[in-house]
């Protein structure tokens, strides 16, 4: 994200007023750049084991094995990158 705030500032755009940026993951750069970063931030610890589980049951279980889509809730945690968002 960083490099792509730089990049919108050199080409004299202004984030947040002119343009918003969001980013995945809350990575801790988020919290400490500044202006902070707006991003989506996922369980990731969640999303491994469930990628995990269904790994194991199609090694497991090849010929029964059905893949399963799985929602892993996560929240935006609001930053200086964008305009009110809500």
């Amino acid at each position: 994200m960083m490099g792509a705030i730089t990049a919108l500032n050199e080409d004299g755009y202004k984030v947040p007023n002119d343009i918003s940026v969001v980013g995945y993951d809350g990575i801790d750069i988020s919290r400490i750049a500044r202006p902070s970063y707006t991003t989506y931030h996922q369980n990731s610890e969640e999303l491994g084991r469930e990628a995990s589980r269904q790994l194991i049951e199609q090694i497991q279980s090849p010929e029964t094995f059905t893949p399963k889509v799985i929602y892993i809730d996560g929240y935006v945690q609001e930053g200086g990158t964008t305009k009110s968002i809500l």
